[in-house]
């Protein structure tokens, strides 16, 4: 049944109860659905637990007040495209064997929590007033929110996507994803190829929580904007994790503690603090163009990582906490060398970013310099350990013996130059001794004649 055609069409909720519930009118359409566009609705609508065997697409309509659909059961798809809603949606619990289409809307609250859509949630170009709950749903396919606005929350938390979460070019006030599954994808901030080639538009988000997240491909964060809280702690991604092209600086700490990621890219960006500790990383960990806020610290305490790759210039803040950080080697980023190939100076000013000394930083950059062939520069590195273990000691019989293995075998590192040193310096005096006393004996005060004759 379609009713696009009649202008300033207003329709009651008798209308819309009989066309839902009457099994006569149900029948006749059940084939061709129902399609009613450009009417008014100033009833408030409650067909909870309804069943619906056919489409429904109430698009560019007017709905002055709340309309609830809980708990109902659509076989076909649902459509409110290019709707207006002056008060609340409620779909709280429905179940779509098709898509659920909010697109070119305007909507207050939408409620979509525990529901089940079997294929796809989609949201462009709408504006939301409120919040979008959609906690704790099940997809057969994708989310996907495009050229949108929603003022409070799009609340996704422990829900189970079945392929991918598509953000971009939006504004959010809070993306919730934890303890969710996605099955595919999550993708933030893509240009939307419906956008003007010229126009640069960011997804910006307050808050952006995906702890406890468990996202069977990869995270894609390109040019979007965070402003208050950052949050991907106890994670596990499948493949790689990438940060690119965004400004996080307003962010005090972005917390990806105890997570499991397949890679870690991070490239373009406006970093304040990046709290990595605890977190495994199977594919590289790679820093390139990241700037860093004044007082920043990189957290990669307890950090497990295959291979590093970082640019020498951009990479790191003022401080880091190098902490229990275990990677088993170097890879070299286009135009820059890798941290195996730069100067020991280079080096120990890396390690000395972490204030607090330890020396497991030191032993494990060591063991890496030597499986690559720098064995000498390993030595240098460990040497530098044990002099800032001696400048950070406050035992004084802890320093003087630092002070005596250092002067006597070189901490045991440069076990050449010490003794060398001492050994030149024992011939030294016994030339001296030799050029001082050229007669030996006339150090006893006796002579050569006299001084082995019997008494």
């Amino acid at each position: 049944m379609d009713l696009s055609v009649l202008p300033h069409l207003i329709i009651t909720k008798r209308f819309l109860n009989e066309i839902i519930h009457n099994f006569k009118y149900r029948k006749a359409i059940e084939t061709i659905g129902v399609h009613i566009s450009g009417a008014q609705v100033n009833d408030s609508l409650d067909f909870y637990n309804a069943f619906l065997s056919y489409p429904l697409a109430l698009e560019n309509c007017r709905f002055n007040k709340a309309v609830s659909l809980r708990m109902a059961r659509f076989d076909r798809y649902l459509s409110f495209s290019g709707s207006t809603f002056l008060d609340d949606l409620n779909l709280a619990s429905i179940r779509i064997d098709g898509t659920l289409v909010l697109e070119h809307g305007k909507f207050k609250n939408v409620n979509i929590g525990h529901s089940r859509v079997e294929e796809q949630i989609l949201m462009k170009h709408s504006t939301f007033q409120g919040s979008v709950r959609m906690d704790s749903i099940k997809t057969g396919a994708s989310v996907f929110l495009h050229s949108s606005t929603i003022d409070g929350a799009l609340d996704l938390h422990a829900s189970e996507i079945g392929f991918d979460v598509n953000i971009r070019d939006s504004t959010v006030g809070i993306l919730d994803l934890s303890r969710s599954r996605v099955h595919g994808d999550v993708l933030v901030g893509r240009k939307d190829q419906d956008s003007p080639s010229n126009q640069v538009v960011k997804t910006t988000f307050k808050k952006v929580n995906l702890n406890s997240a468990v996202i069977e491909r990869g995270v894609h964060i390109l040019e979007a904007t965070i402003d208050e809280e950052f949050l991907l702690s106890q994670m596990r991604v499948t493949d790689p994790v990438g940060i690119k092209h965004s400004n996080l600086s307003k962010v005090p700490t972005i917390d990806v503690t105890f997570s499991d990621f397949g890679g870690l890219s991070i490239d373009h960006v406006y970093l304040p603090s990046l709290d990595l500790s605890g977190t495994v990383i199977h594919q590289p960990l790679e820093l390139g163009l990241i700037t860093w806020n004044e007082k920043a610290t990189l957290f990669l305490r307890g950090t497990e990582i295959k291979t590093l790759i970082d640019d020498a210039n951009y990479s790191w803040p003022n401080t880091l906490d190098l902490s229990g950080f275990v990677y088993n080697k170097f890879a070299e980023k286009p135009g820059t060398n890798s941290l195996s190939n730069r100067s020991t100076d280079w080096l120990n000013n890396w390690l000395s970013k972490q204030v607090l000394y330890t020396p497991q930083p030191y032993v494990q950059l060591a063991s890496v310099l030597r499986s690559e062939g720098q064995r000498e520069k390993a030595e240098d590195i460990l040497f530098e350990s044990k002099e800032r273990e001696r400048a950070n000691t406050q035992n004084i019989l802890r320093w003087l013996w630092l002070i005596a293995l250092k002067f006597m075998i070189g901490y045991g590192y440069h076990t050449i130059l010490y003794p060398s040193l001492w050994a030149s310096a024992f011939a030294l005096l016994g030339c001296v001794m030799l050029l001082r006393y050229q007669n030996p004996f006339k150090i006893a005060g006796c002579s050569p004649a006299t001084s082995f004759l019997p008494l």
